[in-house]
């Protein structure tokens, strides 16, 4: 047994040397890893699917959970079972996950790539439970989650470098998306927008071969899904532009407003400090109220997408459905269920503009089709919560199979983009960031960056002096300029402060005076676990060429140096190495 484990570990060090060898070898990859990516989309969806029927509507053959017209009360309590089965899922595995999850935007923008199976594992059974029991969530996180940590597996086996693995990591996110759409150019721009962070020819060769893999092995299984099978011929008027314009910042601060109620929502079930199976059993039980009133409000919203799409909905039942849903996919949230905003998004988005579509007609102002509306709203919706203008501009081409309509979707999304940025400066997913504390407006490979921190950098054996001696004691033992900064101790060892060696040999200076008088920097230090971005705050505060690094700043003990010049030269080499790395092109200023 143990000698087919070195066998087989050899072998995999063998790939990953060719691989690093041969650098088109990753296309084998990207297409290995593009079917592992349909084959778990498909079946997650598949266990959704059964789970809806056995659930909500005991066999019958359902099993599109949002197209209802109604619920009973006994399929109004599933979600609040759901829940408890949720927290008890979460008890029995929570022994053997990290307390932080890493996502795949965090992975590449923080950690070169790597992301742990197990942890996203975990999430995927909790996005599974969560959806199957109603949640008003959708699975696209749960399908990106798996799908870019198996990427990220695959290529730590393969011990491949750091630009590789967040490429591979990009691949499992483009197949995640591309299978769960049935839209490969939307898994490609997801993967480049808000996985990878940039635009570059060197990735979309391998991003491109995972998301047509994907989403082949889905469309084999599942078929293809369109929303719209046949979307009628429009012409657009200058009327419908403006109206249009208007939509896209209708539907962003609609956005804005939802995102900001799952985050008051979620303080709201901290502050009650309910434990968890409490918590969830009373978003559940809250969903489930709110399905009494729509069924629209539960899961993610597909059926209801599809039928408000081709048939429209009155003014006033698409605000109450577009008030229910934002309110019951805050509840799943900030209760704890697990997922995301992805399909919800456009479902929000489709009723913004059936809404919109509907006001423009109560005041008799001349549109077109209500089709395009919806389809506007959508795309301008979905750019607000989910940060990517063209990936939801290409879901939403995809999606319906209508190029024409590709200048409303462009006017809306970019509207929407702009206004969002403007007015709140997140998407979803960074605001999520935002609200942990972590300070991630993208996913550009930061992460090599925030390693440097004051401990890497600092010189461990500055030259001492007692602060004490006098300036011709230390001119004496530093007679020269070199070393160019010297810090001073009191009796106790403790830091007195720091002075430069070109002030030490100023002319005019008397010898019997003390260095203390020629200190600086007493109270401006520095501790070991600074990031270098507060280092060169605290550099630009002190306005000191160098700081001393204290191992404690109550003790006092002295364990280094850092200079403001170091720090820079290092942080720009740092930087041009993830500029080179990304692109594959030298940077020159």
């Amino acid at each position: 047994m143990t000698g087919n484990r070195v066998k087989r570990r050899h072998t995999i060090s063998l790939v990953g040397r060719y691989l690093r060898l041969k650098p088109s070898f990753i296309i084998i990859i990207a297409m290995l890893i593009g079917v592992f990516s349909g084959l778990s989309v498909v079946l997650i969806k598949t266990c959704v699917y059964y789970m809806h029927e056995g659930l909500f509507f005991g066999g019958a053959g359902f099993g599109h959970l949002s197209g209802v017209p109604k619920i009973t009360v006994v399929q109004a309590s599933v979600p609040l079972v759901g829940g408890l089965l949720l927290a008890l899922f979460g008890m029995i595995f929570a022994r053997y996950v990290h307390t932080k999850i890493v996502d795949p935007v965090e992975a590449n923008a923080l950690h070169g790539g790597r992301m742990s199976v197990r942890d996203s594992f975990y999430i995927g059974g909790q996005t599974l439970i969560s959806n199957g029991a109603g949640a008003s969530l959708g699975l696209e996180a749960g399908f990106v989650q798996i799908c870019s940590a198996l990427a990220s597996r695959l290529g730590q086996m393969l011990r491949v470098n750091r630009s590789y693995l967040r490429m591979l990591v990009g691949c499992g996110a483009a197949g995640a998306i591309a299978a769960a759409f049935d839209a490969p150019l939307t898994g490609i721009f997801y993967a480049l927008e808000l996985v990878m962070g940039a635009y570059t020819l060197s990735m979309a060769v391998p991003l491109t071969v995972a998301a047509l893999s994907s989403a082949c092995i889905a469309r084999l299984v599942l078929g293809s899904d369109v929303l719209i099978d046949d979307f009628p011929k429009i012409h657009l008027s200058f009327t419908d532009y403006v109206a249009i314009i208007c939509l896209g910042f209708f539907a962003s601060l609609t956005a804005i407003c939802v995102m900001k109620g799952v985050a008051f929502t979620e303080s709201l079930f901290r502050k009650w400090a309910f434990p968890s199976f409490a918590r969830l059993a009373v978003g559940g039980g809250m969903v489930g109220a709110l399905a009494l009133a729509s069924p629209v409000v539960l899961s993610s919203g597909h059926s209801a997408t599809y039928h408000i799409l081709q048939h429209g909905l009155p003014l006033r039942e698409a605000a109450l459905l577009i008030l229910l849903k934002a309110c019951a996919s805050s509840i799943s949230i900030g209760a704890g269920f697990r997922g995301g905003l992805f399909f919800a998004s456009l479902l929000l988005g489709v009723l913004c503009g059936n809404l919109w579509y509907d006001l423009l007609l109560q005041v008799h102002i001349p549109v077109s089709d209500g089709v395009l509306y919806g389809v506007a709203g959508m795309c301008a919706f979905a750019v607000a919560v989910v940060g990517g203008p063209f990936t939801m501009i290409f879901l939403t081409i995809e999606t319906t199979g209508s190029l024409p309509v590709l200048v409303a979707i462009l006017t809306s999304g970019i509207v929407s983009a702009q206004t969002t940025r403007w007015l709140f400066g997140y998407s979803f997913t960074t605001w999520r960031f935002h609200l942990r504390g972590e300070r991630i407006r993208s996913p550009l490979d930061v992460g090599r960056v925030r390693s440097l921190t004051t401990e890497r950098l600092m010189q461990r054996d500055p030259a001492f002096l007692p602060a004490d001696a006098t300036v011709g004691e230390a001119r004496k033992r530093y007679p020269d300029f070199s070393p160019r900064h010297i810090v001073l101790t009191d009796r106790k060892g403790a830091y007195a402060g720091i002075i430069d060696s070109g002030t030490l040999h100023e002319s005019g200076l008397d010898e019997g005076s003390p260095v203390a008088n020629l200190a600086r920097g007493r109270f401006d230090t520095l501790t070991p676990c600074i990031p270098c971005r507060e280092a060169l705050k605290r550099f630009q505060a002190a306005k000191l060429p160098a700081l001393a690094v204290l191992d404690d700043e109550r003790s006092g003990h002295v364990v280094g140096l850092l200079s403001e010049r170091y720090v820079l030269r290092r942080y720009a080499e740092q930087v041009d190495r993830s500029w080179q790395e990304l692109t594959g092109v030298t940077r020159v200023d």
